[in-house]
């Protein structure tokens, strides 16, 4: 931990720990949260300004690390990116100098506009209205609805999240991650509430986005006591519609595994047109598996 050129020795106990380190693989909702070694109090930790972390990736790939952080009473987020190889794991700010990540300036850092893709460019951020949902940023008020909601055996089996899913993995999302990956470019990520209670009922988002084909990629999950309502087909068509007509996207990509008919049957609800199969295209926690692929362009909300 470095600020101006100094090292910052007095960071202060947040969750339990000197830091939290989110790993999320580019392109995707799948991400891991990590513990840093030791602890505030335990006779050997000390508050900086190393914050040493260890973690096995499960793929190789593209990964953005966002590092949470508190020092003089703010909690921080430091964003960086990785590149795996393999399955060995990468260390903390040790394994990210190695691998050409400057570190210093910490405390002033943001998530950078690091892939071609992006061209620079982001989302606002915003709220959208339904007749019953409000779609909106996450909070830190989100977090034990949405620890609920991802921690879920069918969310569980239909999304590659961690597992377990605790409640720090949640707060990280809802304070920090979510918010990073709007900021990077990647997209942006709704909390789907009810109009009139408030409570969480999902999420509905963008990921992938490419700014100069104009195209992204829908990604989704819905709450288990929001099942059953149409939830996020509605949610799904308010975004769908946003993103097609204010921002003047040409196509928006939804995929869902084969085995996952809600969420195929959400797609056609939500006025996308099936493409086809994507064989192998896909990975939850049991395995490998094929995505049907669905799209709706820009034209299909003209004629309609």
């Amino acid at each position: 931990m470095i600020e101006d050129g100094h090292p910052v020795g007095d960071l202060q106990p947040y969750l339990g720990a000197y830091g939290h380190l989110v790993a999320l693989r580019a392109g995707g909702l799948a991400y891991l949260h990590v513990h840093p070694s030791g602890e505030p109090g335990d006779g050997t930790t000390k508050p900086g300004p190393e914050v040493s972390f260890t973690v096995t990736a499960p793929t190789a790939g593209r990964y953005r690390l966002f590092f949470d952080f508190q020092h003089e009473g703010k909690v921080r987020t430091a964003a960086f990116t990785v590149h795996t190889t393999g399955t060995r794991g990468f260390r903390g700010p040790r394994a990210l100098r190695a691998r050409g990540v400057h570190t210093a300036g910490l405390l002033h850092s943001a998530a950078p506009h690091d892939h071609p893709r992006t061209d620079g460019r982001m989302f606002p951020e915003t709220v959208l209205h339904t007749d019953r949902l409000v779609l909106r940023p996450f909070t830190a008020a989100d977090a034990q609805d949405t620890q609920a909601s991802c921690a879920d055996a069918l969310t569980q089996r239909r999304l590659p999240l961690p597992r377990p899913y605790t409640l720090a993995a949640a707060t990280a999302w809802c304070t920090s991650v979510s918010h990073a990956l709007r900021e990077s470019g990647d997209g942006i990520h709704f909390a789907v509430t009810d109009t009139r209670t408030e409570r969480l009922m999902g999420t509905v988002g963008l990921k992938k986005t490419d700014w100069r084909g104009l195209t992204s990629e829908v990604g989704y999950w819905v709450s288990p006591w929001a099942r059953g309502h149409g939830i996020a087909a509605e949610a799904t068509r308010a975004l769908a519609r946003w993103a097609l007509t204010d921002h003047r996207f040409e196509r928006l990509e939804l995929r869902a595994a084969t085995a996952d008919t809600a969420s195929r049957k959400t797609a056609l609800a939500a006025g996308f047109h099936h493409e086809g199969i994507l064989r192998n295209a896909g990975f939850v926690h049991d395995g490998r598996v094929d995505l049907v692929l669905f799209s709706l362009v820009a034209d299909d909300l003209r004629g309609s």
